[in-house]
Protein backbone atom coordinates (compact mmCIF):
# COMPACT_ATOMS: atom_id res chain seq x y z
CA UNK A 1 0.00 0.00 0.00
CA UNK A 2 0.96 3.55 -1.07
CA UNK A 3 2.12 6.03 2.20
CA UNK A 4 0.34 9.29 2.17
CA UNK A 5 2.77 11.62 0.97
CA UNK A 6 3.90 9.37 -1.54
CA UNK A 7 0.17 9.31 -3.28
CA UNK A 8 0.30 13.04 -2.99
CA UNK A 9 3.38 12.95 -5.52
CA UNK A 10 1.51 10.83 -7.71
CA UNK A 11 -1.72 12.82 -8.40
CA UNK A 12 -1.72 15.64 -11.48
CA UNK A 13 -4.15 18.27 -9.56
CA UNK A 14 -3.87 19.97 -6.30
CA UNK A 15 -4.75 22.98 -4.76
CA UNK A 16 -3.81 25.01 -1.65
CA UNK A 17 -6.00 27.15 0.69
CA UNK A 18 -5.07 29.18 3.40
CA UNK A 19 -7.33 30.64 5.75
CA UNK A 20 -6.18 33.30 8.22
CA UNK A 21 -8.15 33.00 11.52
CA UNK A 22 -8.85 35.89 14.56
CA UNK A 23 -6.91 33.68 16.66
CA UNK A 24 -4.72 30.86 17.20
CA UNK A 25 -7.86 28.97 19.11
CA UNK A 26 -10.34 29.53 16.50
CA UNK A 27 -7.98 28.41 14.10
CA UNK A 28 -7.51 24.89 15.85
CA UNK A 29 -11.29 24.45 16.50
CA UNK A 30 -11.79 24.52 12.59
CA UNK A 31 -9.11 22.24 11.92
CA UNK A 32 -10.51 19.79 14.73
CA UNK A 33 -13.72 20.01 13.26
CA UNK A 34 -12.12 18.88 9.80
CA UNK A 35 -10.14 16.36 11.10
CA UNK A 36 -12.60 13.48 10.95
CA UNK A 37 -12.82 14.29 6.93
CA UNK A 38 -9.49 14.63 6.63
CA UNK A 39 -8.89 11.23 7.86
CA UNK A 40 -11.48 9.49 5.57
CA UNK A 41 -10.24 7.48 2.10
CA UNK A 42 -11.42 9.73 -0.93
CA UNK A 43 -11.27 7.40 -3.97
CA UNK A 44 -7.88 8.79 -5.67
CA UNK A 45 -7.99 12.11 -3.42
CA UNK A 46 -6.00 12.82 -0.85
CA UNK A 47 -5.99 15.81 1.67
CA UNK A 48 -3.60 17.44 3.85
CA UNK A 49 -4.26 20.02 6.99
CA UNK A 50 -2.24 21.85 8.56
CA UNK A 51 -2.06 24.79 11.39
CA UNK A 52 -0.02 27.26 12.33
CA UNK A 53 -1.22 30.06 14.97
CA UNK A 54 -3.81 31.74 13.36
CA UNK A 55 -3.52 29.68 9.82
CA UNK A 56 -5.14 26.81 8.67
CA UNK A 57 -3.92 25.38 5.66
CA UNK A 58 -5.72 22.79 3.76
CA UNK A 59 -4.05 20.80 0.14
CA UNK A 60 -5.95 18.80 -1.43
CA UNK A 61 -4.75 16.54 -4.39
CA UNK A 62 -6.76 14.35 -6.52
CA UNK A 63 -6.11 12.31 -10.62
CA UNK A 64 -8.98 14.29 -12.03
CA UNK A 65 -9.85 18.30 -11.76
CA UNK A 66 -13.87 16.69 -11.11
CA UNK A 67 -12.34 15.17 -8.00
CA UNK A 68 -10.63 17.74 -6.93
CA UNK A 69 -13.49 20.20 -7.52
CA UNK A 70 -16.23 17.97 -5.58
CA UNK A 71 -13.54 18.09 -2.42
CA UNK A 72 -12.79 21.26 -2.38
CA UNK A 73 -16.47 22.23 -2.54
CA UNK A 74 -16.96 19.95 0.23
CA UNK A 75 -14.50 21.36 2.45
CA UNK A 76 -15.03 24.91 1.50
CA UNK A 77 -18.90 24.34 2.98
CA UNK A 78 -17.50 22.56 5.91
CA UNK A 79 -14.97 25.32 7.38
CA UNK A 80 -18.28 27.75 6.49
CA UNK A 81 -20.36 25.84 8.68
CA UNK A 82 -17.41 25.69 11.45
CA UNK A 83 -16.50 29.63 11.16
CA UNK A 84 -20.18 30.31 11.40
CA UNK A 85 -20.56 28.44 14.53
CA UNK A 86 -17.58 29.63 16.24
CA UNK A 87 -18.72 33.19 15.34
CA UNK A 88 -22.46 32.77 17.16
CA UNK A 89 -20.58 31.20 20.26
Amino acid sequence: MQKKDDFMTDLTKKITITLICDSAQKAAIICKSLQPEINKEFHQTNMNLTQNNEKVTLTICAQQTNMLRAAFNSYMRWIETASSVIQQY
